[in-house]
C-alpha cells in the first residue's frame, strides 16, 4: 500500500489526514457491469440484458487497466434497485456501468451509463439502436465498441483525478 498525506488549513479539522491508497485502485480500478434492465416484464428481454452484460464483462475483463466484478455477483445485485454509490459500496468498486433496453419489433435500443460510484457522477452515456440478431452474435461489434469507450472514459477520469488529487 501507498500511504498518502494531505495537508489541510489550520482550524478545527486536523492538520493532516492519513489514508491508505492501494496501487491497484489507481492503476486498475474495479468496475461493476450491471445487467441491462428491460422496460417491460418480458423474460426474453431480461435474458438478452443478461447476455449483453456477460458479453461486456468478457470484453472489459480483457483490459489490463480494469478489474471487473464477476457476472454472478452483479446479476444477484442487479435485481435490486440501488444507486451507483450503493453498488460501489457493496461491491467495493470505483465505477458502475448500468443501463436499460427496450425493443421495437426486431430492433433493440440500448441506453448505457457509466458512473463514478463514490459520487454518483455520470461520466459517459451512450444510446444505440441495433438489430437484436446483431446484439446476440458471438463476435458482436457493439460490445467491443462499448468496452473501448468505457475503458477510455475510465482511464481519462483516473488521469484527471490524479491531476486534481495527487497521491
Amino acid at each position: 500500500p501507498v500511504h498518502a498525506l494531505r495537508l489541510h488549513e489550520a482550524g478545527v479539522s486536523p492538520m493532516w489526514r492519513s489514508s491508505v491508497i492501494r496501487a491497484e485502485d489507481v492503476f486498475a480500478p474495479r468496475l461493476a457491469v450491471m445487467p441491462l434492465r428491460s422496460s417491460c416484464a418480458d423474460p426474453t428481454e431480461s435474458a438478452i440484458g443478461e447476455l449483453v452484460c456477460e458479453s461486456l464483462i468478457s470484453r472489459l475483463a480483457a483490459a489490463e487497466t480494469l478489474r471487473v466484478v464477476s457476472r454472478l455477483t452483479t446479476s444477484a445485485l442487479g435485481r435490486r434497485m440501488l444507486s451507483a454509490s450503493q453498488i460501489g459500496e457493496q461491491l467495493q468498486v470505483a465505477y458502475v456501468l448500468c443501463g436499460s433496453m427496450r425493443s421495437n419489433g426486431m430492433q433493440l435500443t440500448v441506453d448505457l451509463e457509466l458512473c463514478e460510484a463514490r459520487s454518483d457522477t455520470v461520466l459517459l452515456t451512450h444510446r444505440q439502436t441495433l438489430a437484436a440478431a446483431d446484439l446476440l452474435r458471438a463476435d458482436d461489434d457493439f460490445s467491443a465498441e462499448i468496452a473501448a469507450m468505457v475503458s477510455a472514459a475510465i482511464v481519462s477520469h483516473q488521469v484527471r483525478r490524479t491531476r486534481v488529487f495527487p497521491l
